[in-house]
C-alpha cells in the first residue's frame, strides 16, 4: 500500500483565506452590519469575526455556511475573488 504524501500549498491557503475575510467585510458593510451584529447572528465572539476579516483565522466550512447564511450570500460568492 503506497503512502499518499499531503501537498500543502500555503500561499494558496492564504489567498482563499484573505478572499474570503475581505467578502465577510464587504457584504458585513453592504448591510449596514457591525461586526458584533454579524457575531451575534453567527452566534459567534466578536473576536472571530474580526480575525475572520483581518485574515488571522482559518475558518471551518461550518462557520463559512453560518456566516454566509447570515449575510444573505452564498458560502461560493464568499470564498469568490
Amino acid at each position: 500500500m503506497a503512502i499518499i504524501e499531503k501537498r500543502k500549498n500555503p500561499e494558496k491557503n492564504e489567498k482563499l483565506i484573505e478572499v474570503f475575510g475581505l467578502n465577510v467585510r464587504k457584504y458585513r458593510l453592504e448591510r449596514n452590519m457591525t461586526q458584533k451584529d454579524l457575531a451575534d447572528l453567527c452566534e459567534v465572539d466578536t473576536i472571530t469575526i474580526s480575525r475572520i476579516e483581518r485574515n488571522i483565522s482559518n475558518t471551518t466550512i461550518s462557520t463559512i455556511a453560518i456566516i454566509a447564511n447570515a449575510l444573505g450570500a452564498t458560502a461560493a460568492q464568499l470564498l469568490e475573488e
